[in-house]
């Protein structure tokens, strides 16, 4: 009897794992055609996606650091009227700074277990530099290149890049993950799950430079790649301390298999100025 039990369990969970694995890849695919169809079509579709998604990410983020301010929207609003009439020439860059200064400080108490304070003064500038500054610079990449015209490739390149780190991270995590990357904030990483993501997105960056945007040598796209999947999981985990904080499993239910907005984009949120700065400054 425990052996047909044992043998139940076993299947039941199996089971429900690739039911769980269909509805978050179906979830996933439907996600990346909606971003991948809008950046083609010109520069206007592609910051009204973004900002789209950067709404209802901030309404997700607002509700785990339990802010009901209109402020942080009325900053959104502001930062893209400057993308869109293309007036942003200051506040481009004193916003990169702040922002890649401010996640390095959210890294810093990350690994040091420190408490992220709680005030409306750090809770607007959380806001304004960490996830309304992910967004902004998630647009700004589609104009980091040599001409400064808009290129949705060089955006979608990125992405791909995420995605790649995302999914083989959960894949290989799944099936060989033992060593726990960060267990006081995220049970479920490993330290396979990490490796399987870099050495995935290494390999999309790989093709990448070969066959999608050979104008960037293939060194620097291994260390977009790199940056993509490195700083992707500490934004995750940066995440993961919010939920942990507020209590909650994921930061909302808009797609089923992967919760909110806000927990598919939380790597590209944190990564975006870092690598607009690398794409801009340093290629």
């Amino acid at each position: 009897m425990e052996i047909l039990t044992k043998t139940y369990t076993s299947y039941y969970w199996k089971t429900y794992r690739m039911g769980d694995l269909l509805v978050r890849s179906l979830s996933g695919i439907l996600y990346v055609l909606l971003i991948l169809s809008t950046l083609f079509i010109d520069r206007t579709w592609s910051l009204a996606i973004i900002g789209f998604l950067s709404i209802i990410t901030l309404r997700e983020f607002l509700n785990l650091i339990q802010n009901k301010s209109y402020l942080p929207y009325l900053l959104l609003i502001i930062s893209f009227v400057f993308l869109y009439i293309e007036k942003d020439a200051i506040f481009a860059p004193v916003m990169l700074i702040a922002s890649c200064v401010f996640n390095i400080v959210l890294t810093y108490h990350l690994f040091k277990s420190i408490q992220v304070k709680n005030n409306l003064l750090y809770q607007y500038g959380f806001s304004l530099l960490y996830l309304i500054g992910g967004f902004f610079f998630m647009a700004k990449i589609a104009y980091a290149n040599a001409n400064i015209e808009y290129s949705p490739v060089l955006l979608v390149c990125i992405f791909l890049l995420i995605w790649a780190n995302d999914s083989f991270a959960y894949l290989i995590g799944m099936k060989f993950g033992k060593r726990k990357l960060f267990p006081s904030v995220s049970p479920k990483k490993s330290v396979e799950g990490f490796i399987g993501g870099l050495v995935g997105a290494v390999l999309v960056s790989i093709i990448i430079a070969y066959k999608v945007y050979p104008g960037i040598t293939i060194a620097n796209w291994i260390i977009i790649a790199m940056m993509a999947s490195t700083l992707g999981t500490i934004g995750d985990l940066v995440q993961s301390k919010l939920k942990r904080r507020a209590g909650v499993k994921d930061s909302g239910k808009i797609m089923p298999g992967h919760g909110g907005m806000y927990d598919r984009l939380d790597s590209i949120i944190y990564t975006s100025p870092f690598i607009y700065a690398y794409l801009y400054f340093v290629i």
